[in-house]
């Protein structure tokens, strides 16, 4: 298996979250339209299942994207990170990092053709920041709600959160 990420294609990811604007918090659906597209435009050729789970949240539909690896399999893995921010900034950190670290994880899980005795479910989030975090709005929730609805054997969630994070202290 080899595990080593590359660090120019997450750069252009990171690069390409934090240029977006308006910045990709919940009132600017064309920028949250943006990374789908962005997400797609990466993972689609790469032949995993692709899911889309929309509902509304005050007037507004959104979006969790979600690309099952061994589909067939029954019991599941869950990795996820989510792709809106909070407020008016960039968010290469939050949560901009740990989009692009999904990303590359999906890659390097196809490159190595892994065989598994379990199926991945790798889970593009939105709405995890405030107003909806907390709330059963949050994409992780709407997300969570549906695997318990379909009795599936989820054997552990590994979220992606701030994984590039910096500090000058």
């Amino acid at each position: 298996f080899n595990a080593i990420a590359n660090k120019d294609r997450m750069h252009q990811d990171v690069l390409f979250l934090t240029e977006l604007r308006p910045f990709r918090n919940y009132q600017n659906l064309e920028s949250l339209d943006k990374v789908i597209q962005y997400l797609r435009m990466q993972i689609d050729p790469l032949g995993l299942n692709r899911e889309e789970q929309t509902w509304e949240a005050d007037g507004n539909m959104y979006t969790n994207l979600i690309y099952s690896y061994q589909p067939e399999k029954t019991k599941r893995l869950i990795m996820g990170a989510h792709y809106d921010v909070c407020g008016d900034q960039p968010g290469a950190d939050d949560n901009g990092s740990a989009v692009a670290g999904l990303l590359e994880t999906i890659r390097l899980v196809h490159e190595n053709e892994l065989a598994l005795d379990y199926g991945i479910d790798f889970v593009f989030y939105c709405l995890e920041e405030p107003p909806f975090f907390g709330s059963e709005l949050m994409g992780s929730y709407i997300h969570a709600k549906s695997v318990a609805h379909n009795k599936a054997n989820i054997i552990g969630m590994i979220c992606y959160e701030m994984i590039g994070y910096f500090s000058d202290e």
